[in-house]
């Protein structure tokens, strides 16, 4: 499965009056326009948490956020609630066949975190119960049911065979559990977590 995008904010504040990159510095990687504060190159971001690495191994090109490893995938300097960069976002496993158990995404010493406007919480499987933890702390969570009826598939996430739920306010670490409602079942498939843009 392809790992999904999804949006984290940085404070407005951080962004100044450079129209997109800083003078003299690259504007662009690949098809992303990079505007300051983020930056390519030395000198050319407000902060370390904004610098970026262009990765020529692509073609195009693609920009990576040095402090949190991830795809940049769209850089919003203009939205009406906080300013957005879209990155592409791990997708968290469980059991799955070729993928490695768990992955967490941690925000929490960069100048990010992740939208709880633009963004949803998001478990697929069959009777699963996903919940985003810090510790032995429930920050969100959703749960699904197995579909077994003849009926046509719905399109969609509405608690059969696929979740979805808000996050909170200030979410800056995400850490999965993934497991069955019922634990004396005996649904032990493929099941994934991961964060999702919302659209309204």
């Amino acid at each position: 499965m392809r790992e999904l995008g999804n949006k984290v904010g940085y404070p407005a504040e951080s962004v100044a009056q450079y129209p997109l990159a800083k003078p003299g510095c690259q504007e662009r990687c690949g098809n992303i326009s990079i505007p300051y504060p983020f930056g390519i190159g030395s000198n050319c971001y407000m902060a370390d948490g904004f610098a970026v690495t262009c990765n020529h191994s692509f073609n195009p090109p693609k920009p990576f956020i040095n402090s949190i490893n991830l795809e940049v995938l769209q850089i919003s300097l203009d939205g009406t609630y906080e300013p957005t960069v879209q990155v592409n976002n791990p997708v968290i496993t469980y059991n799955c066949p070729g993928r490695a158990d768990g992955k967490y995404v941690d925000l929490r010493e960069t100048p990010f975190m992740f939208s709880d406007m633009d963004s949803r919480f998001t478990g697929m499987g069959c009777d699963i119960l996903a919940l985003a933890v810090h510790g032995s702390y429930i920050q969100t969570g959703c749960m699904s049911i197995c579909d077994s009826s003849s009926f046509p598939k719905k399109t969609g996430c509405y608690g059969i065979n696929c979740c979805q739920t808000g996050i909170p306010r200030g979410l800056s670490f995400l850490n999965v559990s993934l497991g069955s409602i019922d634990p004396n079942s005996n649904q032990d498939g493929c099941k994934y977590a991961f964060m999702v843009d919302y659209q309204s």
